[in-house]
């Protein structure tokens, strides 16, 4: 689980890192809200997530039902994921946003 954290993290930063590097080689100002606005997407995706899985309909349960593997499903741990992926998005997010924080106005 620390392996997704991490990685879900880096990748989060390298998203905004890539809006940042794009609209300074467009000659774009990038804004704050270009970061803000599909973040907060994200965050509703990780939500429904979430709820997916303590309702105990996520896709991983799905998968191991279609390939006769329920057995090896574990709901909690489905859970403890789910949180990971939420966390270190926003985590990721966070931290290219202060970092990128000088090159981009607010509006």
């Amino acid at each position: 689980m620390l392996y997704i954290f991490i990685t879900n993290a880096i990748l989060s930063f390298i998203s905004v890192f890539f809006v940042v590097w794009s609209c300074n080689k467009l000659i774009i100002e990038p804004t704050i809200l270009m970061i803000i606005i599909p973040s907060i997407y994200a965050i509703k995706n990780n939500n429904e997530r979430i709820n997916r899985a303590k309702k105990g309909i996520s896709n991983v349960k799905r998968m191991l039902i279609e390939s006769d593997e329920i057995k090896e499903y574990n709901q909690k741990e489905d859970i403890r994921i789910e949180y990971a992926y939420q966390i270190s998005d926003i985590i990721g997010l966070l931290l290219g946003i202060l970092y990128f924080l000088n090159n981009a106005s607010l509006f």
